[in-house]
């Protein structure tokens, strides 16, 4: 709202006036400018709701050059307290029972000049829909499911989006079967949640009476809506899978997905769907309560499903079954199952197999020798067409269609399209395989003896320090051959295990291993494989990695050393000694630093004030002491370090106290 002399002007962003010529300083203030200013309230068309909103109302005055005016002073009013009043000084809030209501809202100077805008208190909305979803974007169809006596999350959407925040909700059930409560998001462990939530969602927790099962409605109230939930209490689904396939669990995971597989199947043919699930409590009671939520569907015009059945398999799982047949024309035809909230499916296409061109199939490799009794070596069958693989690959029949100019030497195995040649026998062979009247022969397979034995010796030692290396070597015994294949052999650990190979290539008898540092103090175990090809000849052992364990035999009159008194942790070694005629013990950190570097060189150095190396101790954990005299020699021992001590003079307890001794076992500083 924007005010000339004495006439107020709304919606104008500005007016062109002749005015009085003013110095600059009177032109920014109200007695300088007399009647040529205007008062812009923002907003110009204020619109709230009653008890939700506060709007901040700001008002600007400038002259007709748009500079602001600085000496004004605004104050603000309603001119109906009853319906919207001001709070804060410049906020104004709606009141409760103002709603469809207009009142005036002023914004006054100091000079008596004011200007005004209206603002309207608008009615609440309604909620227009309520949807209860199982996850994001799966909504509930016929019932909800959970066991009695336990908790299930439940997403709750509402339209308009606001109301999920602005409105209370009411939940209330028969016989109050059902507690609901908001579901908690934490920020950061929930943060994948909160990110997907759609606008006018929240996670609510139900949670279900141990009554007796069957179902019962849960009712939900806000915005002047009201929505049902059908529950159904008893056995639930916990996963799913059609035809054995591997599938993640389904049912009560809220990310589960409807499941299909597709087949190629002849025409007039018979074929079974098996859909297997996980079902709480696995009992026959529960198959029979649960046979109501199972539904099969067929769509498409390529078959039908002739009758279905149930029962228990010998693992636990509840076992539904469509016997299904294909038509005499070709086509595709899904069946699909639903059982609770999870879907799976079959998509079959039918297909005249005799009309499905074939000219041949080749191998891959094409050439195999070298190949060792126990072995498992994958082969493929490449169908030509390419596009006549499913259907081809589907006739076969390893028993029928596969023979072996000598048996007993290999055989081949698989399904699906995957296959694999196992070596049986040492010797050499060829394999045919017939299709539709057509042979392929994959020529000269030659098999090599297998191992009689495998195993990694037990006599190398298998606890490693860190930074220590050694040599593991392994004991291979043949069947029927002068001399061991040591290329064969094959050794492995675990990714991301303190150890490693020296070797670059862990193939053949030795190897060299190599404890690698540790994520703490603490010793760690890992596991060592050696393995004769793809056989399942093979052996393992651990290796147990230690941290650096060095040990001391530093004493004096007073105090030596005691036994597994001695840790490293940072540079420090903590060395404890006891008293020999007492049984105290103070502990003593001991560290040696070598022109100011914790790292050991080798080398005789004399201890005092002003030489490149000092030797401190840290006595009872509290006051450290450095040696005054005496020397140290540091000499290497394999691939450690020991430190000679030789008159080590002490203030121990305000005695001079001289040390004599070794410590062994020290890694090189970092």
């Amino acid at each position: 709202m924007k005010r000339n002399l004495n006439k107020w002007v709304a919606g104008l962003s500005g007016l062109v006036l002749a005015s009085s010529l003013f110095s600059c300083k009177d032109k920014q203030t109200l007695a300088g400018v007399g009647n040529d200013y205007y008062i812009t309230i923002t907003p110009s068309a204020p619109k709230l709701r009653a008890e939700l909103d506060t709007i901040a109302m700001t008002c600007a005055v400038r002259n007709v050059d748009g500079e602001d005016i600085k000496d004004a002073v605004v104050s603000w009013s309603s001119e109906d307290e009853k319906i919207v009043k001001v709070i804060e000084g410049n906020k104004i809030v709606a009141v409760k029972g103002g709603e469809g209501k207009e009142v005036a809202i002023r914004a006054s100077l100091q000079n008596g000049r004011y200007a005004k805008v209206t603002a309207t208190v608008t009615k609440k909305a309604n909620a227009s829909g309520i949807t209860f979803f199982l996850n994001e974007i799966t909504p509930v169809k016929k019932y909800f499911y959970m066991p009695a006596g336990e908790k299930r999350d439940l997403l709750l959407a509402v339209t308009p989006a606001a109301l999920i925040a602005e409105e209370e909700i009411e939940w209330s059930s028969q016989d109050d079967v059902f507690k609901v409560t908001k579901k908690v998001l934490d920020p950061e462990k929930d943060s994948d949640i909160i990110k997907d939530l759609p606008q006018g969602a929240a996670w609510y927790v139900v949670e279900a009476k141990p009554v007796p099962l069957g179902v019962y409605t849960l009712n939900v109230k806000l915005a002047g809506k009201t929505q049902s939930l059908s529950v159904k209490l008893g056995p639930t689904l916990k996963a799913a899978v059609v035809n054995k396939e591997i599938q993640p669990q389904l049912g009560l995971d809220p990310s589960f997905k409807s499941f299909e597989k597709s087949e190629a199947i002849d025409i007039l043919t018979k074929h079974q769907v098996e859909v297997y699930a996980d079902v709480t409590p696995n009992t026959q009671e529960a198959l029979d309560q649960i046979k109501g939520d199972v539904v099969w569907e067929v769509s498409g015009g390529g078959g039908i499903i002739e009758q279905t059945d149930s029962s228990i398999d010998p693992s636990g799982k509840f076992k539904f079954v469509a016997h299904v047949a294909s038509g005499s024309t070709e086509g595709n035809f899904k069946v699909s199952c639903t059982l609770q909230e999870a879907t799976v499916g079959v998509i079959f296409s039918v297909l005249n197999f005799k009309t499905i061109p074939f000219e041949g199939i080749s191998f891959a490799p094409s050439v195999i020798t070298g190949f060792s009794v126990g072995e498992h070596l994958p082969i493929r069958l490449l169908v030509i067409p390419r596009s006549s693989t499913a259907v081809i690959l589907g006739e076969l029949d390893l028993e029928k269609d596969v023979t072996y100019s000598t048996p007993g030497i290999v055989e081949l195995q698989g399904n699906d399209g995957v296959f694999s040649l196992r070596a049986l026998a040492t010797g050499t062979t060829d394999m045919t395989i017939t299709l539709r009247g057509k042979s392929f022969t994959l020529k000269n397979i030659t098999t090599l003896a297998s191992p009689k034995s495998l195993s990694i010796d037990n006599s190398t030692p298998n606890v490693l320090m860190v930074g220590d290396e050694v040599d593991w070597r392994a004991k291979l015994l043949m069947e029927g051959a002068d001399k061991p294949d040591w290329t064969k052999v094959h050794w492995s650990i675990d990714k991301n295990v303190p150890l490693e190979f020296v070797t670059k290539n862990p193939v053949g008898e030795v190897v060299r291993l190599k404890a690698l540092d540790l994520p703490s103090n603490e010793p760690v175990k890992v596991e060592v494989r050696a393995q004769y090809g793809k056989s399942d000849r093979m052996d393992k052992r651990e290796m147990t990695i230690v941290p650096v364990q060095p040990s001391a035999t530093l004493s004096n009159e007073m105090y030596e050393t005691k036994q597994s008194g001695i840790r490293y942790s940072g540079g420090l070694y903590d060395i404890v000694l006891k008293a020999k005629d007492a049984q105290q013990s103070i502990p003593a950190n001991f560290r040696v630093k070598v022109a100011g570097s914790d790292k050991f060189e080798e080398g005789v150095y004399t201890v005092g004030n002003g030489t490149e190396i000092s030797v401190r101790w840290s006595i009872g954990g509290g006051l450290i002491k450095e040696a005054e005299s005496g020397s140290i020699s540091i000499e290497k021992d394999g691939s450690k370090y020991k430190i000679v001590v030789n008159d080590l003079t002490l203030d121990v307890a305000g005695k001079k106290i001289k040390f004599t001794g070794t410590v062994t076992g020290l890694a090189r500083g970092k």
